[in-house]
């Protein structure tokens, strides 16, 4: 059963209004949450650097060269792997900032004030308030 909907009220204006309860809270796109998330990436990869740093290692460190019919071949796979690793964690931790920014609420207190008991819905709550920010409607 859905305990939650969302509807568009304008260009960038969204309400999402609890089916259990008579709760409800209205968002938008704004600025504010477009420059954090194009941060996402340029932040990783300074915590990426910086935890490079710490361990004494560069770059080139993490890139093995391999000498193959006389020609050097740089295989940067633990390079990027690494970095994506970094990418990953910052994005799952904008989620909990997304929350905050957005409605003020963390995604657990935002779900216990729609009344959301059911972890399916709390899962499509999250999909769906990212289409929201994902597409423009």
């Amino acid at each position: 059963m859905k305990q939650f909907e969302i509807k568009k009220i304008a260009t960038d204006e969204f309400e999402l209004r609890s089916l259990v309860n008579d709760n409800s809270i209205n968002f938008k796109r704004d600025v504010k949450l477009a420059k954090e998330i194009q941060n996402i990436t340029p932040n990783a990869r300074l915590k990426f650097i910086q935890f490079l740093k710490e361990q004494g290692l560069t770059k080139n460190d993490l890139i093995d060269v391999k000498i193959k019919n006389g020609k050097k071949i740089y295989d940067e796979t633990n390079y990027r792997e690494l970095e994506s690793g970094f990418i990953r964690d910052e994005s799952a931790n904008f989620v909990y900032k997304m929350f905050d920014i957005v409605f003020g609420k963390s995604p657990e207190e935002l779900a216990d004030y729609l009344g959301i008991t059911d972890e399916v819905e709390g899962n499509r709550l999250g999909n769906e308030i990212g289409q929201c920010f994902r597409l423009k409607k």
